[in-house]
């Protein structure tokens, strides 16, 4: 049996921003039940070399407008090798990776497995997206839905809202997990006498993320910095209104996700203080690291945390992001005590080791019976 990954992104970005390693996590675990697996990019260059055995690097980028034109002409390129192949995978509803996906599976009858991240249509909306805008972004959600065989969510309220809206869909709920070997516990350093503690978030700088909250959190709080890790739209604002405030805020811009674990070590508190989330893996990463949280009680980040227990839930306000903060830099031991609750529950639920093997697992039982049927 083969099986065909569809990317939205190429690898030679994914190399470069620290992706490809998790990656090719993904593809050591799928190659391990399946003869083949075509990668299919709009890389220009071959990256062959990059890849695990029995994976084969297919790309248009090196054609004339290969890039641009690469969700239509990838389809007829790779005919042999799609046809070839036994399923196709999507990492999320993402145009680039999408439309080919569906293209192939229309001409080739073969079944497409894609992921629901998170709730596409309300993330453009609170990005400041047109009407037009969002409208696209859920017209290209219940297609993305409509014509996959399967859908992977990494929540319950994900799967509830995919069956709500394909009854006779089938789900399969597999959340994001964590490369352990990248994201290590570490021992909490003691803050000397009158140092500063490090409050750390890490994502991408749009409104979704609420940062303005955060660092209005943070006015009042006495010897401490906040790291901010992460590019985005919003940056310039948020450099002026820290300057206005008075704040001690460092801008560590993007990092390279396999440099992120030396952040998450140096940090005393994370926080992320979304309005809206999906399921989101750098506060998995965090919490692997031992690293007490705090999280805004949100779909996909109450997914994860269970107050008090492995973390503190709070509001969206910047008052209740302060309290739960200061919480946690007052208790010592109630933040070992997190941080231990969290790594532990990261090893027990979120190993990526563990929830590849089940998802190509399933991958193949669908190849499988696919085959059967015909």
């Amino acid at each position: 049996m083969n099986l065909a990954l569809f990317m939205d992104t190429s690898l030679e970005e994914m190399s470069r921003n620290g992706q490809l390693p998790r990656l090719l996590f993904y593809l050591k675990s799928y190659s391990a039940r399946f003869s083949r697996v075509y990668v299919i990019t709009r890389d220009k260059d071959e990256m062959q070399g990059h890849l695990p055995p029995k994976c084969l690097h297919l790309h248009t980028g090196d054609l004339p407008a290969g890039r641009l034109l690469h969700p239509f002409i990838a389809p007829l390129l790779f005919r042999r090798e799609l046809t070839e192949s036994d399923v196709y995978r999507v990492l999320g509803l993402f145009l680039p990776s999408m439309i080919p996906s569906i293209i192939a599976s229309l001409l080739y009858a073969k079944p497409v497995v894609v992921t629901y991240q998170y709730r596409y249509r309300e993330f453009a909306k609170i990005e400041g997206g047109s009407p037009l805008i969002v409208l696209l972004t859920e017209l290209k959600e219940k297609i993305g839905l409509l014509l996959a065989a399967r859908v992977i969510v990494t929540t319950k309220d994900l799967e509830e809202r995919v069956k709500r809206q394909t009854p006779e869909k089938e789900v399969w709920l597999i959340p994001n997990g964590v490369l352990l070997d990248f994201f290590t516990k570490t021992r909490r350093r003691k803050p000397g006498k009158g140092s500063n503690r490090n409050i750390l978030f890490v994502g991408r700088l749009t409104k979704q993320k609420n940062l303005f909250s955060l660092l209005k959190a943070v006015q009042n709080m006495e010897r401490v910095e906040l790291t901010i890790v992460g590019e985005g739209p919003l940056r310039g604002q948020l450099i002026d209104y820290s300057k206005e405030l008075g704040l001690n805020v460092r801008f560590e811009g993007y990092v390279p996700h396999d440099q992120l674990g030396r952040y998450y070590h140096a940090a005393d508190v994370f926080v992320i203080p979304s309005l809206i989330e999906g399921h989101p893996k750098v506060l998995l990463e965090a919490m692997a690291c031992g690293l007490p949280v705090v999280g805004t009680n949100v779909e996909g980040t109450r997914d994860i945390i269970t107050d008090g227990q492995n973390g503190i839930l709070c509001d969206r306000d910047p008052e209740s992001i302060e309290n739960a903060v200061r919480r946690l830099l007052k208790d010592p031991r109630l933040a070992g005590r997190l941080g231990e609750n969290a790594r532990k529950l990261i090893e027990e639920e979120y190993d990526l080791k563990i929830l590849l093997t089940k998802e190509a697992n399933l991958m193949a039982d669908l190849a499988r019976s696919e085959k059967e049927r015909r």
